[in-house]
């Protein structure tokens, strides 16, 4: 979901999740003469050792801070992502796309 919103001193992070998020769509591109879709997931916070620190130590640091400010407890559980990839799989139209499942943390 970085690769689609600006992030505080993670500059380098975002810009390579943006660059995957273009990749999936290049070869998507490149693959549609031969009927394979290529999609990507863009998922949010996950319960991960990294979020709980970051949890822990927000006020600590800032990047952390503004990452987190103003969303809802919510953290994304690998089941949504596994749903959003087995949609995808089903979808014969799809193609190049990137879906972010991310509790509405990007629409903030």
């Amino acid at each position: 979901m970085l690769g689609s919103v600006a992030a505080y001193d993670l500059m380098a992070y975002s810009t390579s999740k943006a660059a995957l998020q273009h990749l999936a769509q290049n070869l998507a591109l490149e693959l549609l003469p031969r009927g394979i879709s290529v999609n990507c997931i863009c998922p949010g916070f996950m319960n991960t050792p990294m979020y709980q620190t970051a949890i822990r130590n927000s006020s600590l640091n800032t990047n952390w801070y503004h990452l987190l400010e103003g969303i809802p407890q919510k953290v994304v559980v690998i089941q949504e992502v596994v749903q959003a990839i087995d949609y995808m799989i089903r979808q014969k139209g799809m193609t190049g796309q990137a879906m972010i499942i991310d509790g509405g943390y990007s629409i903030r």
